[in-house]
């Protein structure tokens, strides 16, 4: 692909975006957008407590004037849990085809291989304007209807998703043919405003991990059970879990079970944090630790945008050998891989870390240039607007 990439597809152009919640990557690709002359329209299709949880994260509230702020306008709203099948989409999106008359775009993009998606391909098909979906993790890994995604990468002009790992999941869906509208399309952040890392004297070895929603898949479990391990090795320590899940349910039994353990004062769970204030806190850590696993019921993370904005900001990291994360980290280069679910490996990595300080220091620079080069929202966007134009 050539460096000299048009910022723009057209000042004129305006892509419409139909999402269910708004994480804060894909706040910042609107951004980016925005900044580049693109027009954007969002409609929103859903409100679940997920959706609630993430407006916390990304410090967005729906009564708030932020998104005008932004030029981010919620254009209309509707709950898309109780449709089922190609007949219900084919529907919602012909309501929604009215309610565009006088909003026109001439492009529609989503965030998940979901029901947004179908109803965003529907859309499409009737407005007769391009289509284009990237598809992440639990939506490919776990899909909610398997006919439904083959459905929806054979007929989608243009598939994006965030690892080569990824792409040979979805290849298993479809023809030969067909796979070659998938593009590999690294998720990207606004590194040029990460904060500082931070140093100061205490008298323990700070890990922080951030485990949004507490899935199985983020493998905070083996972390506890690291943890256990090095109170073992009387290594001095606070680890601080952030996230929730959407009712708080496993965060509570989570912290009885942290206390049963004996670890209360080891290990620290302040729940949910704006992206801006865990930000902030991963860059006073020594370390950050997401040991990801393959979940019970196949679902995994794609590459953790968490690990991406911690290596952004120079922080040592270690992680697993799982999905797309060995595209992001290589081992002892710009951070350490682990085998999944080894809570003695991840306890070990840790020590190493705290034990050689100068090699600590040489992976997180190797990170932040890992992040610089491959993972900025800059480039993020460059491929996305090279593959629509």
């Amino acid at each position: 692909m050539s460096a000299s990439i048009p910022k723009a597809v057209n000042n004129n152009k305006t892509v419409l975006y139909l999402l269910s919640f708004i994480p804060t990557y894909v706040y910042w690709e609107i951004n980016e957008l925005l900044k580049r002359g693109i027009n954007v329209k969002i409609l929103m299709l859903g409100n679940s407590p997920r959706s609630s949880m993430w407006q916390r994260i990304s410090g967005l509230n729906r009564e708030s004037d932020s998104y005008v702020n932004h030029k981010i306008i919620i254009e209309h709203f509707i709950d898309t849990r109780e449709l089922n099948g190609i007949e219900d989409y084919i529907k919602m999106a012909q309501t929604l085809s009215q309610f565009l008359i006088k909003e026109p775009v001439n492009r529609i993009h989503v965030h998940f291989a979901k029901r947004e998606a179908q109803i965003g391909l529907q859309l499409s098909k009737i407005l007769g304007i391009p289509f284009s979906v990237t598809a992440h993790a639990n939506d490919i890994f776990v899909p909610m209807n398997i006919r439904e995604l083959q459905y929806l990468l054979r007929e989608s002009p243009l598939i994006f998703t965030i690892s080569k790992f990824n792409k040979k999941c979805l290849e298993k869906y479809i023809s030969t043919e067909d796979a070659s509208r998938i593009k590999v399309t690294y998720l990207g952040i606004d590194n040029h405003n990460l904060p500082k890392r931070e140093s100061f004297s205490k008298d323990y070895f700070s890990i922080y991990c951030v485990a949004s929603g507490l899935a199985e898949k983020k493998g905070v479990l083996y972390l506890v059970k690291a943890c256990e391990i090095l109170k073992q090795k009387g290594f001095s320590f606070k680890c601080f879990v952030i996230g929730s899940d959407p009712d708080g349910k496993i965060l509570d039994q989570l912290r009885l079970e942290i206390v049963e353990l004996g670890l209360g004062e080891e290990i620290k769970l302040p729940g949910v944090l704006s992206s801006d204030e865990v930000l902030h806190e991963i860059a006073k850590c020594d370390v950050f630790v997401l040991p990801c696993v393959k979940s019970e019921n196949g679902d995994m993370d794609g590459i953790p945008v968490s690990l991406i904005e911690a290596m952004g900001i120079g922080v040592p990291v270690v992680s697993t050998i799982v999905s797309g994360i060995p595209e992001l980290i290589s081992n002892k280069e710009n951070g350490l891989l682990v085998m999944q679910k080894d809570p003695a490996a991840i306890a070990e990595a840790v020590i190493n870390i705290c034990n050689n300080p100068g090699d600590s220091e040489k992976m997180g620079k190797a990170a932040q240039k890992t992040v610089k080069e491959k993972f900025s929202i800059k480039k993020y966007v460059d491929n996305l607007i090279y593959n629509w134009n």
